[in-house]
């Protein structure tokens, strides 16, 4: 090139530049870009496929597969769906056009309010989520753990390495087989966003059995506790005009075995809430209140904790000692389930196997049985190991169709938690079926 044209290409590629921003400040007088987060568009996803209708064609598909359990048959299943979002699409709401590009929604000027029609996106968007009627959302029973950042690469075997708060990535949201970001909790449902190929959006989903409570042997107490539960599930209202935060907290204690994890899944599964399991001992304090501030917008909705006795002795995070002092620590867990922010709608537990390692500032049983920190922890709950009576219930369940000759030596005064009887009683059964198949082959 030769040099005295430098000047003359400069001088081009700065008129375009001024052209270009001439004609982008003119497109910016009659179309409208509106720029959204991730959560965001999930929300632009439903807001249109509820309201608007796609009339440009598509001449690309992308479908994905997640792996999901189809209830139709009982299983897991890869299952197709396509996301809206990945190719330009032109849809229109109310007789007014709305193009949508990735995380970007694209209007004429003065045909939607930006601000209005922000909110509106979002505002449906967590009332879908957190309700128990929207035909989208009549099971709402998912479980999603949430994984934080001191956690391990999935297959790398390598903890990541502790930085400042705004260096962390953000917590994953475990769902199945798949890993998303805490930001991207709502992901896990797909039916609110895509278009599932081949399936019914109710379809999808983690199994409930029917009546999940009847299968379990509770305690007195414990049945006390679910009836309180369900009734507090169904009076949202009352607890909101007396200036009653609607939350409850309860502390399930007692050794391994004993059905604390089975009582929470099928009270879960009763009250038709998703669960979100904390894993403590990979979380900062970051991680926890981010992830508390994402799924509390699902409520109403369940915050499993479990072992806490494994992350917190009395008020240290024995979970991080000796390896980085970066863990989750006790006032942050404290002001997380029960600080200044709204927790309506939470239904914390708490669970553990050794009760002397609580803190008295999570809970403690007064003189008079009731929890010292109510509005935190709202009850203390023991699962006792099995009484006679929850043994013949366990065993007549297990042996259903065989003689009672064959187990009622099982029901003894023998100290066992559900989960070893019951274990018991599958050996026995096995075996004894077992028996009866070898003298049927041997008959014939």
């Amino acid at each position: 090139m030769d040099i005295t044209t430098i000047p003359i290409v400069g001088g081009v590629i700065a008129a375009w530049n001024i052209i270009k921003g001439v004609i982008l400040k003119c497109f910016g007088l009659v179309v409208v870009r509106m720029q959204m987060n991730a959560d965001s568009k999930f929300a632009a996803c439903l807001y249109l496929r509820t309201h608007g209708r796609m009339i440009a064609p598509r001449g690309f598909y992308s479908p994905w597969v997640k792996r999901q359990f189809v209830r139709s048959m009982g299983a897991f299943s890869l299952v197709a769906y396509d996301d809206i979002s990945v190719e330009p699409t032109v849809w229109i709401v109310n007789r007014r056009f709305i193009l949508f590009v990735g995380t970007s929604l694209y209007f004429i000027r003065g045909s939607f309010d930006p601000k209005r029609l922000y909110g509106d996106m979002n505002h449906e968007f967590v009332v879908s989520l957190s309700s128990n009627v929207t035909t989208m959302r009549s099971n709402r029973y998912q479980l999603v753990r949430l994984v934080g950042s001191l956690g391990r690469f999935q297959g790398s075997g390598k903890s990541l390495k502790p930085a400042a708060p705004e260096d962390i990535p953000a917590p994953k949201a475990v769902d199945g087989d798949d890993d998303g970001k805490v930001g991207e909790l709502f992901k896990y449902d797909l039916r609110l966003m895509c278009d599932l190929y081949n399936y019914d959006p109710d379809d999808i989903g983690l199994p409930v059995p029917d009546s999940p409570l009847q299968r379990l042997v509770l305690s007195p107490e414990a049945l006390r506790f679910v009836r309180n539960t369900q009734a507090w599930m169904q009076r949202k209202a009352w607890f909101t005009e007396r200036g009653i935060p609607w939350k409850r907290g309860v502390l399930l204690y007692g050794k391994p075995g004993t059905g604390k994890t089975a009582l929470i899944r099928a009270l879960a599964q009763d009250l038709n809430v998703p669960i979100a399991l904390y894993y403590l001992a990979t979380m900062t304090d970051y991680d926890l209140i981010s992830s508390w501030e994402k799924a509390i917008t699902l409520a109403p909705i369940m915050m499993v904790f479990e072992d806490i006795d494994t992350i917190f002795n009395q008020r240290q995070n024995v979970a991080t000692t000796g390896k980085n002092e970066t863990g989750v620590t006790f006032s942050c867990f404290l002001n997380t389930i029960d600080g200044v922010d709204n927790t309506d709608g939470a239904l914390v537990v708490i669970t553990t196997n050794n009760i002397a390692a609580i803190d008295s500032a999570i809970a403690g049983v007064g003189p008079d049985g009731i929890s010292t920190r109510p509005g935190r922890i709202d009850q203390i709950l023991e699962m006792p190991d099995l009484t006679r009576e929850g043994k013949v219930q366990i065993a007549s369940r297990i042996f259903a169709g065989i003689d009672v000759s064959i187990w009622e030596n099982l029901i003894n005064d023998e100290i066992r938690t559900p989960a070893q009887f019951q274990e018991m009683c599958c050996r026995v059964a096995m075996a004894h079926l077992n028996q009866r198949l070898d003298g049927l082959e041997e008959k014939a």
